[in-house]
């Protein structure tokens, strides 16, 4: 009985190696080893795998792994181009120039509707330049992203960084986003046309414009009125702004006036030409000039002929007295029955005290009632007749170029010398003068008819 030298396993008849090691028995008769099955099957293996790589498969293995260096090092290089700081550094470059080509590439206007020209573009880019420092502080820390604002010290947001599209669905695309201002509008009078660009509003108690590129411009106002012309220009400066709103104001030089008449039914007329609006209608005329290039008067229609006042320039005031120096029909009619029933009482004095000084003030030195009146005077006292007036009226009056032709009914109570009363009525007609400071005097009895 024969067993394996290498693991003491018996050996059976005929077999060439180690059933349980694998270990090889020697060939009987030549003293040769013959080896174990399993260890010529590992050794081919190894044999095998040292086989030499073929050219082909390490040149396509080569480039696999070329191909991924390239397009990893292209990622890399590409990712590099799309971010805060390339867009930021791009922007910061087309401001310094302003250049509107790049700018355009940079900055997105999506809050805006409608698209801007070049040089509108242009001039927002100038607006930017002056800040730059504001711009290099927000902009400049490390890791900046997303919803950075640009601010001013007066609470105006400028500009935002914001995300894009991603290019080819990969890279995070940012913009530099331009933000809108509005301008608030008013003005000194109502119904102003404003001129933006090239739309028109009208602005009557405010108005606001909206969608503001700031920039370089003006804003137009115009009025046009039935009395007037009128246009004003502002500047546009959005340095002046305060969180994103503009003020303008319109101060045109011209203004609402205060009309006021003594007779408050007289009829204004504006160079000369009747507005058909009486005066007392009127709380604020205008708007008009202040310059002088507007003129006022007032007339007045009366059964006298038509009553006008001075006419009065409209210059830097906001009030206007146009003041009737004549005296209406009413005042002139108030005033002659009042004259009159003095002249009357004063006249019938006279005659009683037999004192011609009692009425010699309601005369006219130097008319024919003066004398007349005055041997009147000394003829009724001498009679002994007494006179006491019952009533005056004055029944009509006509103008005249000195005064005034009065028509009167004055009624007496006259005592005779012999005591008798009668009561008499007269119709009496007089020219009556009226002074330059507006006082009255008898000129001429022209007639008297007792009734």
């Amino acid at each position: 009985m024969k067993f394996c030298k290498n693991c003491g396993t018996e050996r059976k008849s005929g077999q060439k190696f180690c059933i349980s090691c694998g270990h090889s028995y020697e060939a009987a008769g030549n003293g040769t080893t013959e080896q174990n099955p399993s260890s010529d099957i590992g050794r081919h293996t190894a044999e095998v795998s040292r086989k030499p790589m073929s050219k082909r498969n390490k040149i396509v293995i080569l480039s696999a792994v070329a191909t991924a260096l390239i397009l990893f090092s292209a990622h890399k290089f590409i990712a590099s181009l799309y971010t805060p700081e390339k867009t930021i550094e791009a922007f910061e470059q087309a401001v310094k120039g302003k250049n509107v080509k790049e700018a355009k590439k940079v900055i997105s206007f999506d809050q805006f509707e409608g698209k801007f020209k070049d040089e509108e573009i242009n001039s927002y880019l100038a607006y930017l330049k002056g800040y730059q420092s504001e711009i290099s502080s927000t902009f400049s820390f490390e890791g900046v992203t997303a919803g950075a604002t640009v601010m001013d010290g007066s609470s105006n947001e400028i500009v935002k960084l914001v995300k894009g599209d991603k290019k080819f669905g990969l890279y995070q695309q940012y913009k530099i986003e331009a933000l809108p201002f509005e301008i608030g509008v008013s003005a000194n009078i109502d119904g102003v046309e404003v001129v933006y660009k090239d739309s028109k509003q009208k602005l009557n108690d405010d108005l606001t414009i909206r969608d503001v590129l700031p920039g370089e411009t003006e804003l137009e106002g115009n009025y046009k009125g039935d009395y007037a012309s009128l246009e004003d220009t502002e500047q546009l400066n959005f340095n002046d702004a305060y969180a994103n709103m503009l003020d303008i104001y319109f101060d045109f030089e011209g203004e609402y006036v205060d009309v006021y008449s003594n007779i408050d039914d007289s009829i204004l007329f504006v160079n000369g030409k009747s507005t058909g609006k009486k005066v007392a209608d009127i709380y604020d005329f205008g708007p008009i000039p202040t310059d002088g290039s507007i003129s006022l008067h007032a007339e007045y229609e009366t059964k006298d002929g038509t009553m006008k006042t001075a006419t009065q320039k409209v210059i830097n005031t906001d009030y206007i007295d146009l003041e009737f120096t004549e005296d209406t029909p009413e005042e002139t009619e108030e005033a002659l029955n009042s004259f009159m029933e003095n002249y009357y009482y004063a006249s019938v004095l006279a005659m009683n005290a037999g004192e011609f000084s009692y009425v010699s003030d309601y005369l006219d030195p130097n008319g024919k009632a003066y004398t007349e009146s005055k041997d009147y005077v000394k003829y009724i006292y001498e009679k002994g007749i007494t006179e006491e007036v019952v009533s005056v009226k004055v029944t009509d009056y006509e103008k005249t170029d000195d005064g005034y032709v009065v028509d009167t009914n004055d009624v007496y109570d006259i005592t005779s010398e012999d005591g008798t009363t009668t009561r008499q009525k007269f119709k009496s007609s007089y020219k009556v003068n009226k002074l330059e400071d507006g006082m009255l005097e008898i000129n001429e009895l022209v007639s008297t008819e007792k009734q």
